[in-house]
């Protein structure tokens, strides 16, 4: 067992402070966390694509430089493998660095077990095949049309994770999960709902990108199923971060490098304008490296929380905790790009403050219930105790008294020998 679970179980484990978040609420917290992160490194993104750098080239500075923080971390966690011998010291099938049954993560980077290391695979490419999804969406499609049907992820979570997980359907989370779109509907104001823009670029509208749009949420989804899986079969995070940044890599790569040479290809554009932000190249300002380095830490800060707490939350509560990044995004969007809110933002911004709301009430009302159920399994036991034990001696005591009486009894009707037999025959029966 490595470092991480053996906190899991501690923090499972009660330790007379009734009022300490469950792993659940505490992991709900940490995706919260983790969604401002997003909305942040989302806000960097745009600076550093309006700046002239590639998005699919962002990706693979975070994917890369990712990979090789956990890949250092990988030489100092370990991880359990049943197929390994447990030996008390470096001699035998393990060597310096296996010892006990365990071996470095760096070892086994998708996980112990074939099960485990096709969902942690599974993890990794579909969280790239959501990458893909959601770039074309949002490239293909209005913005508002895209925040919108991306934002869908949190309904197609909940039935998932009740088919494929088991886990119950409250109308808790499907009024949150209503009020989170309808929120986003508000502020995205897709041009299928309110009409489209006196700035509508029709050279940019395709339609494909609703398709894409409806894979990117079904790809989100997934991706949240599979961390949760994975953490119910003992994964570690840093796997799974390996495992994104590694398909990441391959699929920012794909889009960044092949792509353009076929659109060259099929249009002979020889746009320069296209040509500069679509081909990777180095920044080429101070500014343009301080939003890289932002993208960078903020991005692994909220991919680390994410796929942490997404270990030990509910699928369906992720999703929705997750899908409150558009509030932030928006918030950023007022106070960084000075974009005007409307009267349909304010009332979907207070939707899905509502939404978390409610997901917050549950989750106290929960935390009652297991505090609760902790006193009244804690406090009986202290003050009964001692009770108990001076019951049982008390028991002792009477039988002997009893045993005494009837012993007395039986000799002077039996004798000795039939005073003894008789005496341990009704000792025998009480």
């Amino acid at each position: 067992m490595g470092k991480e679970e053996t906190e899991d179980l501690h923090q499972n484990q009660y330790s007379g402070n009734h009022n300490v978040l469950s792993v659940e609420s505490k992991s709900l917290l940490l995706l919260l966390i983790s969604a401002i992160c997003y909305s942040f490194m989302s806000c960097f993104v745009k600076l550093a694509t309006a700046a002239g750098l590639p998005s699919t080239e962002l990706v693979l500075i975070r994917a890369v430089v990712q990979g090789s923080v956990v890949i250092i971390g990988m030489f100092w966690y370990t991880v359990n493998d049943s197929k390994l011998p447990r030996t008390s010291g470096g001699s035998g099938a393990t060597d310096g660095n296996e010892e006990g049954g365990k071996l470095l993560l760096i070892h086994r980077p998708f996980g112990v077990g074939k099960r485990v290391q096709k969902l942690v695979i599974a993890r990794g490419m579909a969280g790239s095949f959501g990458f893909v999804s959601n770039y074309y969406t949002v490239s293909a499609l209005p913005l508002g049309d895209a925040m919108t049907l991306l934002s869908l992820n949190p309904v197609v979570t909940i039935a998932l994770a009740a088919i494929f997980l088991g886990e119950s359907i409250h109308f808790t989370h499907m009024f949150s999960a209503a009020t989170s779109i309808i929120g986003s509907v508000l502020i995205a104001r897709p041009s299928f709902l309110f009409g489209r823009s006196d700035d509508y670029n029709a050279t940019s509208y395709n339609p494909l990108g609703y398709v894409t749009a409806l894979l990117g949420s079904c790809f989100q989804a997934v991706t949240i199923l599979l961390i949760r899986a994975a953490g119910k079969s003992g994964v570690h995070t840093l796997q799974l971060l390996f495992s994104w940044s590694v398909f990441g890599a391959l699929t920012s790569i794909l889009l960044g490098l092949l792509l353009p040479i076929a659109r060259d290809h099929l249009h002979a554009s020889g746009d320069d304008t296209y040509e500069k932000n679509n081909r990777f190249h180095f920044p080429e300002s101070t500014e343009s490296w301080g939003y890289v380095f932002a993208i960078i830490v903020i991005g692994a800060v909220g991919h680390f929380l994410m796929n942490y707490a997404g270990r030990k939350a509910p699928a369906g509560l992720a999703s929705l905790v997750r899908c409150s990044s558009i509030l932030f995004s928006y918030a950023l969007e007022i106070f960084v790009f000075g974009q005007i809110p409307t009267k349909t933002t304010v009332i979907g911004v207070s939707l899905i403050v509502v939404s978390l709301g409610v997901i917050a009430s549950q989750q106290r009302q929960q935390q009652q219930k297991i505090n609760d159920t902790k006193r009244q399994k804690s406090s009986p036991s202290k003050i009964t105790a001692p009770l108990v034990e001076k019951n049982a001696r008390d028991d002792v005591e009477n039988r002997r008294t009893v045993g005494m009486q009837q012993y007395q009894q039986n000799v002077s009707d039996y004798g000795s020998t039939e005073a003894v037999t008789e005496t341990q025959a009704l000792l025998h029966k009480k």
